[in-house]
């Protein structure tokens, strides 16, 4: 096991999601994507932070990552696959009018800089599609691990919206069950103990589990599109362990 610092759990943190992207086969789920084709005039598309599951068309994006595993993944299917992070990206201010960024930003020490940077990509009337962990509270060893320097109160997930000239339009949550914070924490520790094990199990054991668990997670997300919300839903908010947002840049 790891040292139980933050500097030896950052320097670890790209080698796990490595080890994971490497067992992983591509999955294009676009479930939210084809909503926002349908009902929006998106045409310039960015995902960051896409790993081996993008969002957006291969056909249509650019796909930015740090995994240099999981965008070699993607080269079979797209030659607009850029190795980099939020603070060295490699487009001009205004450049698309969509940007997707799911489960990125938490693991950004200066989020509020980092979102100035994304938004900087997006032109005026553009969309950004957010996801972040909720319940700060909920925060453990886990979260560290992977490399998440926060989970978020709702309340500042609005503020960087407002700070950064973003409207939100419409959002959905996923519900976290309230286990006692000292329990999850030991239940990640034993998790992430044997996280290495991984490369040991057979690969078709690996994509059995994997493929299911995302079907499960691919019903999920199409029941949640099919019933987006417009109007915030505070006892929704309350319980939720972790939202996605539609928001658009209004200047």
């Amino acid at each position: 096991m790891i040292e139980e610092n933050n500097d030896s759990i950052q320097k670890y943190n790209k080698d796990i999601y490595d080890l994971f992207w490497a067992h992983i086969e591509v999955k294009n789920e676009t479930v939210l994507y084809d909503y926002i084709k349908k009902n929006f005039e998106c045409t310039k598309f960015l995902e960051i932070g896409c790993g081996s599951y993008p969002k957006i068309d291969l056909k249509e994006g650019f796909f930015i990552d740090i995994s240099e595993v999981s965008l070699k993944a993607l080269t079979e299917f797209t030659d607009r696959c850029i190795v980099a992070d939020i603070t060295s990206l490699p487009f001009k201010d205004g450049s698309f009018d969509c940007v997707f960024a799911f489960d990125v930003i938490e693991h950004i020490e200066d989020d509020i800089k980092a979102m100035h940077q994304i938004i900087s990509l997006l032109e005026v009337g553009g969309l950004f599609v957010l996801s972040v962990p909720l319940r700060p509270e909920f925060f453990n060893y886990y979260d560290e691990f992977f490399g998440h320097y926060r989970k978020y109160d709702i309340r500042d997930v609005f503020k960087l919206l407002r700070e950064n000239n973003l409207k939100m339009i419409k959002y959905y949550t996923h519900s976290q069950i309230p286990l006692n914070p000292k329990f999850q924490d030991r239940m990640a520790r034993f998790f992430l103990k044997y996280f290495s094990l991984l490369e040991k199990i057979p690969p078709k054991i690996i994509k059995a589990v994997e493929s299911y668990l995302f079907n499960l997670y691919y019903k999920g997300v199409k029941e949640k599109v099919n019933n987006i919300k417009t109007e915030l839903d505070l006892d929704d908010l309350r319980k939720a362990g972790s939202i996605t947002l539609i928001s658009k840049k209004i200047k």
